[in-house]
């Protein structure tokens, strides 16, 4: 089974499934492509995605308020990337 572990969690009773959102696909690309490209950016994600830039922010904010990302500001544009429990290495998460 191929996990993620929300910021903070550290024991296998307490993995969630890579898809987070199971019930919305868009939501579930997003955090996949954060996954694959980390430090990709709002722009980046609608080209990949196909998805209005608004669209893509709605989704954003609802990974960020449930700790499956964080981002940084570099200049205008802020970079998401996935938080992850520092004890696990990114080849468990593809």
């Amino acid at each position: 089974m191929t996990g993620y572990f929300r910021k903070g969690l550290c024991t296998e009773d307490e993995i969630i499934s890579l898809n987070p959102y199971p019930e919305n696909n868009t939501t579930t690309d997003v955090f996949e492509a954060i996954l694959k490209e980390p430090g990709i950016t709002n722009k980046d994600l609608s080209l990949k995605l196909g998805v209005d830039k608004s669209t893509i922010s709605w989704h954003v904010s609802k990974l960020t308020d449930e700790n499956f990302i964080c981002f940084e500001k570099s200049g205008r544009f802020k970079r998401y990337y996935p938080n992850t429990n520092p004890r696990i290495s990114p080849d468990q998460l593809t």
